[in-house]
């Protein structure tokens, strides 16, 4: 408050100010005061959110009485009206947001029932209506609150904290069971009795099946190359065995075997059968053999709907079985003619090729399935001739019982 004085002239003699001050305030002289009810020294309460003088209570006039005398002096304040003490009343905006003043602090918040009690270092309250339930987003004059700041100012006063399926914050009471707010805790109820398990069970109920080792990712498995195993190359022997002799009639030329014994096949030694092995982590997507493709949907059928190869020699490979569980692929080959063998050669190889293409395009080195044909050779048997009479001629066909074999002879007279 500020008192004004104002004087219309002053004089320059020491007679004057001696008059002056022996005589009343002339009607020169102004005298303004504020008309204001309070002392200059009282302090103004000032509201927290608007930063405008409050009104306290025991300030305000009552109703049937009339306002104080401006001149009058202002009434020293009641120990008990503390105007800034009074807790101001923040709701909550679309959005779910919150506005407050810049100077508010968060650092003391509690929860009373609904609400949220944001306590400032001056013992105000501001009470933000319905926040407790879907915390809101503080803004603190144009600053945002960063949601780990809040939750950890919320953490840091005592208050529990639960997350919604929707990312939403619910605030709990300040760590008592007792709170306004509520609490999250719930007390564990008893399971009742135990009772004896073990003794409803055999012993032999309690054993279990090895685990199943399934690969769960089989992406993340690192690529790999299939290979084939069990073929023998010729140098070893070949992988299985075929004999001329047991050529039929039928073929051309009757093998030795079947000479030897008539009847449907009754050597059966122009077949033979056999194995081999693949081996492919990442699935089969072909197997080719001899320049033909096997798909896999057809390798795994084989065995009700066998596949014929024809072989370099032009006989027959039949691939008639696949056993997916151990990657065994089963054979027959069938020798349909005799074959020129070199001069003192009884065998030569029929020789194809086997490669592998897995699930993911990688292919095996190539491998050599060799079948060995073995040559038939004719065969001469003694011969018996009886004389009839003395001195009578005798005549023997000595190629009767003699067998040419698949590959037929020259007879001549020697």
């Amino acid at each position: 408050m500020t008192t004004n004085i104002e004087f219309d002239a002053v004089s320059n003699s020491w007679d004057e100010h001696t008059s002056a001050g022996e005589n009343p305030i002339s009607t020169g002289v102004q005298v303004a005061q504020a008309t204001t009810g309070q002392a200059a020294s009282e302090p103004v309460p000032v509201d927290v959110g608007s930063g405008a003088p409050a009104q306290g209570a025991a300030n305000a006039p009552a109703a049937n009485q009339p306002a104080a005398d401006a001149k009058a002096p202002a009434p020293a304040p009641a120990a008990n009206a503390a105007a800034g003490n009074t807790p101001h009343e923040y709701h909550v905006e679309a959005g779910n947001v919150v506005k407050l003043p810049a100077s508010v602090s968060i650092d003391n918040i509690k929860v009373d029932g609904h609400d949220l009690v944001l306590t400032q270092p001056d013992g105000s309250q501001i009470v933000i209506k319905d926040a407790a339930l879907n915390v809101p987003t503080f803004i603190l004059g144009d600053v945002e609150v960063p949601r780990v700041a809040l939750i950890a100012a919320l953490e840091a006063s005592h208050v529990d904290v639960a997350f919604g399926a929707d990312g939403s914050i619910s605030a709990g009471g300040n760590g008592s069971p007792g709170s306004a707010g509520g609490n999250f805790e719930h007390p564990a109820g008893g399971i009742g009795d135990g009772f004896g398990l073990t003794s409803l069970l055999p012993p032999t109920d309690l054993a279990f099946g090895q685990p199943d080792h399934r690969e769960l990712f089989p992406g993340l498995l690192p690529d790999s190359t299939p290979t084939i195993l069990d073929l023998t190359p010729s140098t070893s022997g070949g992988d299985t065995t075929v004999n001329e002799k047991g050529l039929p009639e039928s073929s051309g030329s009757e093998g030795a075997g079947e000479v030897a014994a008539p009847g449907s096949d009754g050597d059966p030694s122009e077949h033979n059968t056999g194995t081999f092995t693949i081996n492919s982590p990442d699935g089969i997507g072909s197997v080719t053999i001899n320049n033909q493709v096997i798909s896999a949907a057809a390798l795994a059928n084989s065995a009700s709907t066998p596949i014929p190869i024809t072989t370099p020699f032009g006989n027959t490979l039949t691939i008639n079985g696949y056993d997916a569980a151990t990657g065994q692929v089963s054979y027959t080959y069938t020798l349909l003619h005799s074959e020129q063998h070199p001069a003192g050669d009884a065998s030569i190889f029929d020789n194809m090729t086997v490669t592998v293409t897995d699930g993911d395009g990688d292919v095996s080195l190539p491998g050599t399935l060799s079948v060995e044909i073995i040559d038939d050779v004719p065969t001469a048997h003694d011969d018996v001739a009886a004389q009839a009479a003395e001195n009578a001629p005798v005549t023997v066909n000595v190629f009767a019982n003699d067998v040419p074999g698949a590959d037929g002879v020259n007879i001549a007279d020697p």
